[in-house]
């Protein structure tokens, strides 16, 4: 019989922070989404941009300059023209200096948060992953007790234990690892009586090995 995997999964991690998978999967969306939301900061669609107000107000300080002006007149522009339209070049550089100010400042914020929700990305996707070595251990505590019972000697032999995958993975891989276990230890393996009339070791053999293939 192949232990439950609840009874497996009571054993061991003594010490660890149990949490749900679906919690960080929840967290792990919500850090995508935030990258995601880095890249739409910026003013609502059709609303005017800042400073539109004061530019239309040095607008209409340079037409009313040209309006004082009027046609070209031999003894010179008048002072009160000059004054407006200063007045207003000063406006509209202070504005624009200010607007690629604001640029500059908002692309750094959001390249900066965009950094710093992948990174919580990262880290909780860090969270989701356990070594190999977590289903290996529990395929060596079945397949051992298995062999006891039917009075089998058996070593069991690991490779790959520290090969780092997705816990979910390791989860769905538990019950079919289990079964092919058991089904080698039954089904794919002589008797001590052949193995012995063969000339091999009345000990069974098991390898479980894990590699990373392609990604």
């Amino acid at each position: 019989a192949i232990p439950s995997r609840r009874s497996l999964e009571e054993d061991g991690d003594d010490g660890s922070l149990r949490v749900p998978s679906a919690s960080i999967d929840r967290l792990i969306e919500r850090a995508a989404v935030l990258s995601g939301l880095a890249g739409l900061l910026g003013p609502e669609e059709g609303a005017p941009p800042r400073g539109t107000r004061e530019l239309r107000v040095a607008t209409t300080q340079i037409a009313d300059a040209l309006r004082l002006i009027g046609p070209p007149r031999p003894w010179g522009t008048p002072a009160a023209a000059i004054e407006h339209l200063r007045r207003a070049a000063e406006t509209i550089g202070a504005v624009l200096r200010a607007r690629e100010n604001e640029t500059v400042d908002s692309r750094q914020l959001i390249d900066r948060l965009t950094r710093q929700a992948s990174q919580v990305a990262g880290e909780l996707r860090t969270l989701r992953t356990t070594e190999v070595a977590w289903l290996f251990s529990r395929v060596r505590s079945s397949i051992t007790a298995q062999a006891s019972r039917l009075s089998r000697p058996l070593r069991v032999v690991t490779a790959g234990d520290d090969l780092a995958v997705d816990r979910r993975v390791l989860e769905q891989l538990l019950d079919p690892v289990l079964q092919l276990a058991g089904n080698a230890l039954v089904h794919g393996m002589e008797t001590s009586a052949q193995r012995t009339a063969a000339g091999k070791p009345e000990e069974l053999c098991l390898r479980l090995e894990a590699r990373l293939r392609q990604g």
